[in-house]
This record gives structure tokens, sequence and C-alpha cells, in this order.
């Protein structure tokens, strides 16, 4: 019989699907009745779905009937085939572009409902593949370190970074995924419209007239029956920016935001961004890198998860300890005086702060003591005095916000040709909640020194990365709070959770200041890359 025939609405597949089987997908898929020992059969109500507003994350799908067991995505998106798949019975239908984000949607949406036990790929897969790692996140899992899809072939970013283990097991145990990914033309558009109603058609059958789907190329056999709901309820996965831990879609090298809690968290996940979707070349220092342009990082919990574990910026680092010490230390005297660096004091075995001898400049410096190698002798002289004071000061210590007011009012009494930017921005977030100011627009830093930083050969420019910081003081509902945004011209990874932290401690110092909560951060590098040398070898290999 024709599979045109056996699409017909009214037809009974039990009764009149074709003794000897049928093939579809270009002869790789045998269908073929195989009868089921009756279940336990019952369904997840339909009102209780609608109520608690299944699908519970937001895409661009069609609904039909929350009972059915069956799901239909289109990778590359086709609304004909879509809307064909409704038509046949299916629960849902809609795209997956991406491998990751897209993924991750399909995935909740699907286990929210108890009902659904079969997802259908149809059509042509997407240029990421996502369908691809739809299919082997259900027959072979995830990395649990990684959290890279297993065996996947998509060459851009299969990670499920937002999806735990008990997620993924859930959509494991609830869902068997049957790919009917293919090419057709507009020939063939006809037959593969057919052989998908067929397929869903099967899938909602009793089990008593089940049919199995043999997959010739993947050795593999599936009985397409509907076997009633999960016997647990709906696992509900929020997936906004405020309930995940990261959040983004790496669509390509240029122009990417990803939202964190915590700088912890997103770490590995802008390492593989920049390895999946980085461009290769070479910098003006001869090195090689891969690169991604205007990838902005906004971090919604700016107190917590502050140390990546396992970041290791510098070689005397042997542990994690070494490295966090390192790290609050080099966020205050880097970032908040000038003139000021950390290194390691081998006897007392913690990071100590200092002045280098020769620099081209620091972010503190530039900061709060602006022009300051404009300056004449006496000034600079002044001012490196007082900073060697407080080094001394706390040696093995940091100071707190209280001390750094201090030290700026003396700074004041010695500077001519520098200027404090820090503190001049610090009191003008102040007077921005004392007057009222609930939307302004005016308050920035520069770190940038024309003369000074900008040359005609690239090669000879050492302008600062850090070139500009934003901060925004706003009234959200009745509470203050300062979001801010850090603009850097470029920075390697391994400079990123040094250079995040850089920019919180500024954040809350001014936020502090002004008597208002720190908000959201934004660090937004124009360009971030990894050198050759931090690369893994199988990914240099390539290039």
């Amino acid at each position: 019989m024709e599979i045109s025939k056996l699409v017909k609405t009214g037809i009974n597949l039990g009764k009149e699907f074709p003794s000897k089987g049928i093939s579809i997908a270009d002869g790789t898929i045998f269908l073929k009745k195989s009868s089921q020992p009756s279940q336990k059969w019952e369904k997840f109500e339909r009102e209780k779905l609608r109520k608690m507003g299944w699908p519970i994350n937001p895409g661009t799908f069609e609904i039909r009937d929350p009972a059915s067991p069956v799901a239909v995505v289109c990778p590359a998106q086709n609304v004909v085939l879509q809307s064909e798949a409704i038509s046949y019975g299916a629960a849902i239908s809609g795209p997956m572009i991406t491998p990751d984000r897209g993924v991750e949607l399909v995935i909740t949406n699907t286990i929210s409902n108890p009902n659904i036990r079969w997802i259908i790929l149809a059509g042509k897969d997407s240029g990421h593949l996502a369908g691809d790692v739809l299919y082997c996140v259900s027959r072979y899992g995830v990395d649990a370190k990684t959290r890279r899809v297993l065996n996947t072939r998509c060459p851009t970013n299969p990670y499920v970074m937002n999806l735990s283990d008990e997620t993924i097991n859930r959509f494991r145990s609830q869902v068997k995924v049957i790919n009917l990914l293919g090419g057709y033309n507009k020939e063939s558009f006809e037959r593969v419209k057919q052989e998908l109603g067929l397929v869903i058609r099967c899938c909602i059958q009793e089990p008593k007239n089940a049919i199995a789907l043999i997959d010739k190329g993947k050795n593999d056999v599936l009985y397409l029956f509907d076997p009633g709901k999960e016997d647990f309820e709906p696992m509900i996965v929020d997936l906004s920016a405020e309930k995940i831990r990261v959040y983004y879609e790496g669509y390509h090298r240029v122009g990417t935001t990803i939202h964190a809690q915590t700088i912890e968290e997103v770490y590995p996940v802008l390492k593989s961004h920049i390895i999946n979707k980085g461009s290769w070349g070479r910098q003006e220092s001869g090195r090689m890198a891969l690169d991604t342009l205007a990838t902005q990082i906004i971090i919604h919990d700016v107190n917590n998860g502050l140390f990546p574990s396992g970041w290791r910026p510098a070689g005397w680092m042997q542990n994690d300890e070494n490295a966090s010490d390192y790290l609050k230390k080099y966020r205050v005297w880097v970032y908040l005086f000038p003139l000021s660096d950390v290194r390691y004091d081998e006897k007392k075995k913690t990071c100590v702060p200092y002045i280098p001898e020769k620099m081209d400049y620091v972010y503190g410096g530039r900061l709060t003591a602006y022009w300051y190698e404009l300056a004449d002798a006496d000034e600079k002289q002044k001012i490196k005095k007082l900073v060697e004071a407080i080094h001394k000061k706390f040696r093995y210590q940091l100071p707190n916000f209280d001390d750094v007011i201090a030290f700026y009012e003396e700074l004041a009494k010695l500077q001519n040709k520098s200027f404090n930017q820090l503190y001049a921005t610090a009191k003008a977030a102040k007077l921005c909640v004392k007057e009222n100011f609930g939307n302004s627009y005016r308050l920035y830093m520069s770190l940038q020194i024309p003369p000074i930083d900008i040359k005609e050969d690239p090669r000879q420019a050492h302008n600062p990365c850090f070139a500009l910081y934003e901060v925004y003081p706003r009234l959200i509902g009745d509470e203050w709070e300062m979001d801010t945004a850090f603009f850097m011209r470029a920075h390697d990874i391994l400079a990123f959770p040094g250079n995040s932290n850089g920019g919180i401690i500024i954040q809350k110092f001014i936020a502090w200041y002004a008597g208002i909560k720190p908000g959201l951060y934004v660090h937004h590098p124009g360009c971030v890359h990894i050198c050759d040398y931090m690369l893994p070898r199988e990914v240099s290999k390539k290039y």
C-alpha cells in the first residue's frame, strides 16, 4: 500500500499496515508490524499542563494537543513541514537552529510535559547540526565535566551548560528520538511530508498496533506506539537569565552576549565559545591566536563565584588558594590605587603590593592619577611616596573602602596635572542619587591618553586594554541600583578573571560611596582571544 493512503484520516493502521512492511527515508529505515504487550496507560491531564503554561520556556513553535506523545523538531526550520506535523497529530512542532540554546529549549519544554515520549527530527539539519546534537544527547548523553554532548558531529558549540545531569537523565529516560533528517528537493518534498505523517501516526497507536522502526544505518530498533505518560510529574527547568547559570547562543565570531550568574560559571563557557567560533590570525606581537569580537558578558551576581577554580595565570601558582589570594590583592591594588601591582612574597607565601620599576601604565594609575605620565617630576615623586606609604601600611592586609577614601583625600592635595577620575565619578554617582537623576548617562572614565598611546605603527602602540568604564545609577522601582559597563579594547582569556574582578571592585566601590547596591556588571571586550600556546593540541593542529 502507498504511504499516501496510510496517512489518510480514518485509516486503521492496525488493520491496513502492509504485512511485508514499508521502507522510508531512501531505504535507510524499515517499518513493520510488531505488536507489543498491553501495559498500564494513562495521560497527564491537559488542563494541568495548560494551567502551568506549557511549553514552559519561550520559543518558536506550533501547539496542538498536549496529550499527544509526539513532538516534531525541524532543525533548519520548515514551516510547511512543521504545520503538517501538527495536522498529523503532533503535540508541538518547531525549529531548533542552534546546538546550545536551541537544544536546551527543546529538552526543557519536552520534560515539562510527561505525555511526550517521542521526538521526531524531520526535514534538514541546521547549519550547526543541532539535530545531531539532540539525537546524541538522547543516545549517548553529556560529559559530566565539560557539558559537551558526546559523539556529536556538531563543529560549533555542542554544549548544554544550563542543563544538570538530573535534567539530561530525565530527558533520556522519558523520550526516544527518531532521526528522519536528510536532504530533499521540490520533487521529493511530498514524500518527506507523508513519511513524517506515517511515523507520527505510528507513534500514537495502541501497543497492540505497534510498529517496529528498524534503522539500518545505526543497527537500531524502536517500537512505535503511545506508552502513555511517564510515571512522574512535569520537570520544570526555567531558562530565563535570572534562573540559569549561563545563557547565550554563540552564532558567530562577532557579536555574542553571554548572561551568567558568576565569573566562575562563565569562564569555561567563554573559552569554549572562542575555540568554537574564533578567527585565527597573527597579532602585532607575532603570536598566533583565536579571537572573537564584541563578546559581551553580563554577570548577574557580583558577590559570589568571583574566582574560577583551576585558573592559573602565573607559573608560581600551585593551587586555587594561591590564585585566589592573588586575585583578591590584584583587584584592589591594580584598580583602586596608582602605580601599583602585586607580586608573590616567597617568604610569607602571599601576594603583596609593589611599584614596578618600569611600567608603561597601570590601570589604577590611569583611573586615579590620569595624565600622571605628563606631570612634572615633583608631583610624580610625591605621589610615588604616598603610594609607597600605603603599600607599607597594608602590605599583608587589604585596605577597606574607608582607607581608600582617606588615601584619595591625601592624593588630591598632591595632584596638579594628574586627576582622580575614579573619585570624581563616585562623587557624581552619589549626587545622582541625592538629586534623583534616575537615568543618568554621563558618568564614565576613559583610560586612553591619545598622544602617548596611539602610534601610526600598531606594533609600537601600547595603549591600555582597559579603555572605558561607564556607570549607570538606576532607580529600579523604589530601590537604587548601579549597573556598570567595562569596555576593553582586547584581552587574553587568561586575563578575564582578573579584569572582570577589577571591573566589579570599581562597581562596588562607587556603589558603596553612593550608598546604593551594585546591580548588573557588563564586561565588554572588543576582542577576547586565546593564544596558540593555550589552545588544546587538537584545536591548534587544525590551523
